[in-house]
């Protein structure tokens, strides 16, 4: 959902101008901290490199996590973060010994006995890749600016113990749009996932929503307000909400900055998360305007 709105920053920068070719490399740093249904807070930092290719209508890129965080009840599936563990979980003075994905536990997630003394230290892992093929429906210089789908499959590569992965695959498809209203662009994306069950519990198919509206600030800076949805990926847990605001600052010619900050609207998303975003385009990179792949990138 994320990457979705962050991605339309560079769409602002570049205005009304035609698709990008070649490859670019992109980047982001990531802070998050919630309670989410638990007691005690989680916290989790992200680093999120990423290759992708565009050729004409259509781009390919991947997606490597690299994730730190201080419990296994945080979950990174395909459409996002998500809370994994359960609430009924031993400890209430800070220590990692609630039950998360492959952590084991007393409640509905998992079973036998938790480990004591996992909870404050942080954990690093390789988080499990992104691999995405998107295909430009359409784009114009009218009021319907772009259209894109895509189709999305996240990588079990880290192991189930981490905390941070399901051990199974997830596969999702989705569709995006931008329109202009005057000076100011609306982003509205949408996207359907069916994740792959962890042997501990079950995880429900979910749809995740994604509404941005951004404008530029001068000739190289913009702003965007979003607003993040989902359907509950499990049946106890509320389903995720956020809203964010962010800027982007292109900085020459096919690169790009940017960053902001979101608040979580339900128990599902973390109560405050920021990042730090960064875009190059390298090895043949025709930036020529709004490239398909930040319309419609990561999420």
């Amino acid at each position: 959902m994320t990457f979705l709105l962050a991605g339309v920053l560079a769409a602002l920068a570049s205005h009304n101008q035609l698709a990008a070719q070649g490859f670019r490399y992109s980047g982001s740093l990531g802070y998050s901290s919630g309670s989410y249904i638990f007691a005690d807070r989680t916290e989790s930092l992200a680093l999120l490199s990423g290759l992708s290719f565009s050729q004409g209508r259509i781009s390919f890129s991947a997606t490597l996590p690299i994730i730190s965080q201080n419990s296994g009840d945080v979950g990174f599936l395909g459409g996002g973060m998500m809370p994994t563990g359960t609430p009924n979980h031993q400890g209430s003075t800070g220590g990692h010994s609630r039950a998360g994905m492959g952590m084991g536990g007393s409640g509905p997630m998992g079973s036998g006995d938790v480990p004591e003394g996992m909870h404050g230290s942080f954990e690093t892992t390789i988080g499990d890749p992104l691999l995405r093929s998107s295909l430009r429906l359409l784009q114009g210089a009218g009021n319907l600016r772009a259209v894109s789908a895509e189709a999305m499959v996240k990588v079990p590569v880290a192991s189930v113990s981490s905390g941070v992965g399901t051990g199974a695959w997830d596969l999702g498809v989705g569709a995006s749009s931008v329109m202009a209203l005057g000076e100011t662009l609306i982003l509205l994306g949408a996207s359907f996932w069916i994740p792959g069950d962890s042997p501990d519990f079950a995880l429900q198919e979910y749809v995740d929503f994604s509404l941005g509206a951004g404008r530029l600030l001068g000739r190289r800076w913009s702003v965007l307000s979003s607003l993040n949805l989902a359907t509950a990926v499990i049946e106890t847990i509320d389903s995720p909400a956020s809203a964010g605001l962010s800027f982007g600052f292109r900085a020459s010619s096919g690169r790009s900055l940017n960053g902001g900050f979101s608040i979580g609207l339900s128990e599902a998303s973390p109560d405050v998360a920021v990042f730090l975003g960064w875009s190059l385009g390298f090895l043949g990179s025709e930036t020529r305007g709004i490239s398909q792949n930040e319309l419609g990138e990561g999420r």
